[in-house]
């Protein structure tokens, strides 16, 4: 990657290194005099990265106005370079296992007395270990939890028995119960109470039927009254 900076661009930042104090150590007056020859260098540029680029190993040149631009454009040419190529880690064959392993076993028998043979190996398993120390610990209160859970669920259920009568799954099929037994009562009464009325009524056209119906002998007294 080559970095190309503007000549006014370039010029600003000389000022800048000379007047700020914390800057003044990046300041050279050789830039000054190289500053001269600016379009020389330029045109010497040009022509090396045509010589030397290539389509396997390409220039990049990156403009250098804005410095988080210049390396947003680095990062992306090096992504973009590491995703085309896709590096691996080299494979070990058979025999150069069986090699390790004999090295192996010869550092093992250097290690100092008292001390694990395979430091490395040791402290994977002490913390393999430790986490499913932490997992069985985990478990253990997941379970305790649960207990208790449904313990208190258990004793909820039993004073809501103990005051409604009822278990509260039941209550509102009870309640639906209740209230459908209660209107079919109070049709049944309705009914009942309907009966009398009825039959009273019924009784009372009667007689009403009866009275206004004269008998035969009022109607033959009548007639015998009358003049013939």
């Amino acid at each position: 990657m080559a970095v190309r900076l503007p000549a006014a661009r370039a010029g600003t930042r000389f000022f800048k290194r000379l007047d700020l104090p914390e800057k003044n150590w990046k300041f050279s007056a050789a830039d000054v005099r190289e500053r001269q020859r600016w379009d020389d260098y330029q045109q010497a540029f040009s022509q090396m990265l045509s010589a030397t680029s290539t389509r396997w190993a390409p220039w990049y040149v990156i403009p250098a106005d804005r410095k988080w631009f210049a390396r947003i454009c680095a990062a992306a040419v090096l992504a973009h370079t590491l995703i085309g190529i896709d590096p691996r880690y080299p494979e070990v064959t058979a025999d150069r296992r069986r090699d390790l392993l004999v090295v192996k076993g010869e550092l093992e028998a250097q290690a100092p007395k008292g001390a694990p043979a395979d430091p490395f190996a040791a402290k994977k398993a002490k913390a393999q270990a430790k986490e499913a120390k932490k997992a069985a610990v985990k478990a253990e209160a997941g379970a305790g939890k649960a207990e208790a859970s449904e313990k208190a669920e258990a004793e909820a259920e039993a004073s809501q028995v103990a005051v409604n009568g009822h278990r509260p799954q039941e209550s509102r099929g009870q309640s639906a119960r209740t209230s459908r037994a209660r209107s079919r009562a109070g049709s049944q009464d309705g009914a009942r109470q309907a009966a009398p009325r009825a039959s009273r009524v019924r009784s009372g056209t009667a007689s009403q039927g009866q009275a206004a119906q004269p008998s035969p002998r009022t109607s033959r007294s009548r007639g015998k009254d009358q003049p013939s």
